[in-house]
Formats: C-alpha cells, sequence, structure tokens
C-alpha cells in the first residue's frame, strides 16, 4: 500500500483548507454561508489533523498491521485528492481578484448560492469519510 502517498494527501489537504479559510476570513461584506464555509472547513481540517495523527501513530504498516482500519483508510487517498483539488478550485474563486476591477471585485462575495451548497455539501462528504475513518470503520 501507497502509505506516505495517503500522510501526504492528508497534508496536502490539511495546507489546502488552511489556505482556503484563510480566504475566507479575508472576504469582506460576505453573505453569512462565508461564515459556514470557514467554519466547517476548519471542522474537516481538525478531523483530518486527528487522523492524520492516528496514521502516523499505527506507523501505516498495512502488511503487518493487527489494525484492519489501516486497510479501510487506504481508500481514502483517491477522495482526499479529489477533495484537494475541489478546495484548491473554492481557494482560486476566492482569490481572482486582479487587474481594474480589483478594489470592487473584493467587495463582492464571489460565489453564488448554488455553488457555496455544493462546496459545504462537499466537505460535508469529506467529513463523513473522516469521521468514520477515524471509528475505524472504514472497510
Amino acid at each position: 500500500m501507497d502509505v506516505i502517498g495517503l500522510a501526504a494527501s492528508i497534508i496536502a489537504v490539511i495546507d489546502a483548507i488552511s489556505t482556503t479559510v484563510t480566504c475566507l476570513n479575508a472576504v469582506k461584506n460576505a453573505p453569512k454561508e462565508r461564515s459556514r464555509l470557514a467554519v466547517e472547513a476548519a471542522d474537516l481540517s481538525a478531523r483530518l489533523t486527528r487522523l492524520r495523527y492516528k496514521h502516523e501513530a499505527s506507523d501505516g504498516d498495512v502488511s503487518t498491521s493487527a489494525e484492519p482500519w489501516l486497510d479501510g483508510i487506504q481508500s481514502l487517498k483517491t477522495p482526499l485528492d479529489q477533495f484537494r483539488a475541489t478546495v484548491e478550485s473554492l481557494t482560486a474563486r476566492l482569490t481572482e481578484r486582479s487587474g481594474p476591477g480589483k478594489l470592487v471585485s473584493c467587495l463582492i462575495w464571489p460565489l453564488d448560492k448554488k455553488s457555496t451548497l455544493e462546496y459545504l455539501a462537499q466537505i460535508e462528504r469529506m467529513k463523513t469519510l473522516t469521521i468514520l475513518a477515524l471509528q475505524e470503520d472504514v472497510r
């Protein structure tokens, strides 16, 4: 199993979420969905950090481990990589501010309600997978 790849994926997603939360907190005059996105993303980051340390504490050695949950969390690598792309997309949308309209664009929330709800749903799906992994229920 690609144990280092899984740990790297977890770390990359945590880093991407941190950047996104920083961007979300910097947006001025945003609707209440901004705070919900920031809170949910920060919550997911905390859960992923717990998963990372739990994985590292087990040495991540699936071949010799008696812990069956390690087999299960290996299946999270692909969803983690996909989610990282989603978070990076959100960050890009939040920071697309260049040119003469930069000042005006800083005052305008760049997401419509539908996009915001889609990002929230993706965060919730990743949070659910992480919770299952932490409960050692991924198989």
